[in-house]
């Protein structure tokens, strides 16, 4: 899987995509691994990069995007590979694998397991979580299905992850191995928090679980606006000073930061507060 840095495209830029033209010319352009990035990019991977893209600009595969965007884990968004690649090779009619792909899942996969991802991938609407009245949640039924397949590949360990799927890009002819991390999406100060919130949002979590800009008080607390306003009205000389960005460990973790920046704070032991090298916090000076 290749990265392509905070170059990419920071003011549009199409180097990038132009070294992704470059590789696997042994293909042809619709044969050759998937590129993986917010569908704001689909059509460039698709003229520039000649390789095809997971989300276009048709918004056409924008929740798996967002959701590897989003994922925790590097099990996780291998998980989400999987779950990408098996999605299309479910009969619609039948409601099954082919019997090929079906005897490669069941080489990892329990039966009970199989059929349960061949049920999701035909039915995501049954899998909308409900509200208290028994309504659908505001939930999109493709991330629905992707919520509800994902724990079953999961339970298997990141090496067998990896074998099934290159078992199911052998029969498929279908990979996807490129994933370009944009500079536009990071949000780097309260002033400038990029669309990060794009993916984030149309994945269906909440940004704020991610980032979140808090009122910086004149006693020095930094809290949420809500608590804020509520610290004003309780004392009359308060008042906020500023803004802050604080990024959450939801945020360091999922695989838009480990892409773009890779490390912060806690990855060496010290509090989140200390900030993400070259960006934030005690940390900001360093690269």
């Amino acid at each position: 899987m290749g990265n392509t840095g905070p170059s990419f495209p920071s003011d549009y830029s199409i180097e990038g995509l132009e070294w992704l033209a470059t590789q696997d010319t042994n293909e042809t352009p619709e044969n050759r691994p998937g590129f993986m990035a917010w569908w704001d990019y689909g059509f460039w991977a698709i003229d520039i990069g000649e390789h095809p893209t997971v989300a276009d600009n048709f918004q056409f595969g924008y929740q798996i995007a967002g959701n590897f965007i989003a994922s925790q884990s590097e099990h996780e968004a291998m998980a989400l590979l999987l779950c990408r690649l098996i999605e299309p090779e479910v009969n619609r009619d039948s409601e099954s694998f082919s019997d090929e792909l079906r005897a490669e899942l069941l080489l990892y996969l329990s039966e009970d397991n199989v059929t349960e991802l061949e049920t999701i991938i035909s039915n995501p609407d049954d899998y909308i979580p409900k509200k208290a009245d028994g309504s659908d949640q505001d939930v999109h039924h493709k991330n629905a299905a992707i919520r509800a397949g994902k724990p079953i590949l999961m339970e298997l360990d990141k090496s067998p992850v990896a074998d099934l799927i290159w078992e199911i890009e052998q029969p498929t002819g279908n990979s996807i191995r490129y994933f370009g991390a944009d500079t536009r999406m990071m949000p780097y100060s309260a002033d400038n928090t990029g669309i990060l919130y794009a993916p984030v949002t149309l994945a269906d979590y909440d940004i704020d679980d991610f980032v979140e800009i808090q009122a910086v008080l004149s006693d020095g607390q930094t809290v949420p606006f809500d608590e804020a306003i509520e610290l004003l009205e309780g004392n009359p000389d308060l008042q906020v000073s500023s803004q802050s960005l604080v990024y959450k460990e939801n945020f360091l973790n999922s695989m838009f930061f480990r892409a773009f920046i890779g490390w912060a704070a806690p990855d060496i032991d010290r509090e989140i507060e200390d900030g993400i090298p070259g960006i934030s916090g005690s940390l900001a000076q360093d690269n």
